[in-house]
């Protein structure tokens, strides 16, 4: 777990909109299986996620396998 100072920290809950979720239980699954890690602002409990880690997530699909 990181202390950070960056803008770019969003809730469990946005980044699981990003990624086109509307539970953010995946996001505590990609953390846990260590595809996201958790950072902190100072003097916050609060769990989030860098933004630019979420969106590296995002992979286009193959129209040919749908």
């Amino acid at each position: 777990m990181n202390h950070t100072y960056s803008n770019q920290l969003i809730s469990f809950t946005e980044a699981a909109k990003l990624l086109g979720y509307r539970s953010s239980k995946i996001i505590e699954n990609l953390v846990n299986q260590n595809h996201l890690q958790v950072h902190f602002k100072l003097d916050s409990s609060r769990r989030l996620v860098d933004a630019a880690e979420v969106k590296s997530l995002i992979k286009p699909v193959d129209k040919k396998s749908i």
